[in-house]
Formats: C-alpha cells, sequence, structure tokens
C-alpha cells in the first residue's frame, strides 16, 4: 500500500514511519490481482456483487505468500507503478466511479454512511457550512497528470481544503483492506495513492483516510516550498493558501511519501 501523510512544518518523519510500519504489520493483506477487472468503465452502479468473502477474494491464483506481502509489494504486484506512470489512462473520475466507490465505502466499511453532501463529487464537497464548492475544480491536461487548480483568485491566508469536510474515515486497517479488496484493478491503485494518514487529535491514534470526490487528486509539489496551501499544524484538516494564488493556477500541497518493507 503506499500511503501518504500531509507533512507539516512541525511534524516528525520519524513518528509516522513508526506508526505506518505497524500499521503495515498488523493489516495481514490478502488479495489477488490477476483477475480483476482492469477498466474502471466496467464497473457501474448497478453492479452488487461483491468481489470478495470476509478477508479473501474469490479469485483463483492467489499468492502462496498473499499474506506475507508488504503494502509496496501488494502496490507492485497491482502494476500501480506503470499505471500511475501512463498518464493517459488516469483520466478524471467519473460521477459514475465516485458513487462506485461509495457505494463500496458503506458496503465493505460503515453502511450507515449517508453522502448526503449536496455538491456533487465531480465538483468536491459543501465548503465553508455552503452548498458551493471550494475553490477548485479538477483537470487533466493533455500529456500532465490529474490534477486541482484554483476556480478564482485566491488570497494568501484563505481556506482552500478542509479535509474534515470531504474525507472517510477507516475504523482500522482492516476496514481498509476489505475496501481495497472489493475494487477493480486500476481503482486499487488510485484509492492506495489518495489514502493518507491523520491524528484527529495531538494525543490520538492514526486514522486511515480517505477523500471520495476531487479533492483526491491534489497533488505533491516537486520541492516542498513550490506548495502553495498546507496545513498549519500536524493535526490540522484545513489547508490555507501560503500565498496568493491566480485562477486556473494548480493548487499544489506537500506530501512525505511512506513506504514500508
Amino acid at each position: 500500500m503506499i500511503m501518504y501523510s500531509h507533512n507539516s512544518l512541525d511534524e516528525t518523519l520519524a513518528k509516522i514511519m513508526m506508526f505506518t510500519t505497524c500499521l503495515f504489520l498488523a493489516a495481514r493483506i490478502s488479495f489477488d490481482g490477476d483477475a480483476v477487472i482492469d477498466e474502471f468503465k466496467h464497473y457501474s452502479i448497478g453492479i452488487p456483487e461483491p468481489l470478495f468473502d470476509q478477508t479473501r477474494r474469490l479469485r483463483k491464483n492467489t499468492p502462496a505468500i498473499y499474506d506475507s506481502y508488504s503494502f509496496d509489494e501488494i502496490y507492485n504486484h497491482f502494476e500501480c507503478k506503470a499505471y500511475a506512470a501512463d498518464k493517459s489512462s488516469r483520466p478524471v473520475p467519473s460521477l459514475e466511479q465516485w458513487l462506485f466507490l461509495r457505494k463500496q465505502y458503506r458496503e465493505f466499511v460503515d453502511e450507515t454512511a449517508s453522502f448526503d453532501d449536496l455538491v456533487s463529487p465531480t465538483l468536491g464537497y459543501a465548503f465553508g457550512n455552503t452548498e458551493e464548492p471550494p475553490p477548485f475544480y479538477a483537470m487533466k491536461s493533455p500529456g500532465k497528470e490529474r490534477s486541482l487548480y484554483a476556480s478564482r483568485d485566491i488570497k494568501k491566508g484563505e481556506i482552500v481544503h478542509d479535509t474534515t469536510a470531504s474525507e472517510t474515515l477507516f475504523p482500522d486497517v482492516y476496514a481498509y483492506r476489505r475496501f481495497i479488496l472489493s475494487l477493480p484493478k486500476n481503482m486499487v491503485c488510485d484509492v492506495m495513492d489518495w489514502a493518507w494518514t491523520r491524528k484527529l487529535n495531538e494525543n490520538g491514534p492514526d486514522y486511515v483516510c480517505l477523500g471520495i470526490n476531487i479533492s483526491s487528486l491534489i497533488r505533491t509539489a516537486d520541492k516542498e516550498l513550490n506548495a502553495n496551501v498546507r496545513p498549519e499544524t500536524n493535526i490540522s484538516s484545513i489547508f490555507y493558501a501560503t500565498r496568493d494564488i491566480q485562477k486556473d493556477e494548480e493548487i499544489l500541497t506537500h506530501f512525505i511519501r511512506l513506504n514500508a518493507e
């Protein structure tokens, strides 16, 4: 699994790495990547058939050592690196695809999840206690990664993104595993790239989080200084503009990629 943590200025990498290693070792992931469906378009909201039963996929050719694979090994097994490198195969997800992910979350994680946001996931989420989306939109330019762009001029210090208004939490790594294993191949790769961990309070545990809307398409800057939105602290859910951002400029934050052996 490829996990990302939103890095704030006072966050210590060692602490996160320690947690992430424990997370990986505890997960005991089971999977099968040989017979999963490769294309998003093969899935529709009307398909109720689950792809796994309890802790294993109902698939043949499951690797004999599946339960000892690290998240990075799973990522490699599903050939997610090649998928990520092929920019032409990574369009902005459609409404149907976002709704399918929400359907799987309800089925395999929390059946009470409502997802009753008045804003379409293709636009983001209800921002700032309004019925309006956040000040960004998703786009994929030719030859470039899909990403988020400012929908208007944004002033330094403005709130650009609030993860608590858009994220779904996984109560434990097993719930995250069930969700991952219910998805087709390329969705597995996307969700593994989009997920992050964060604390809800300073001394609390880390939770796996996922935004099932276009906010997940926010990209990391190549250098930390090039990020234009950041949270104030390591437990903050609110991302502020660190400088003035012009309309149609790419929205960039800064992530630390966490790997596990």
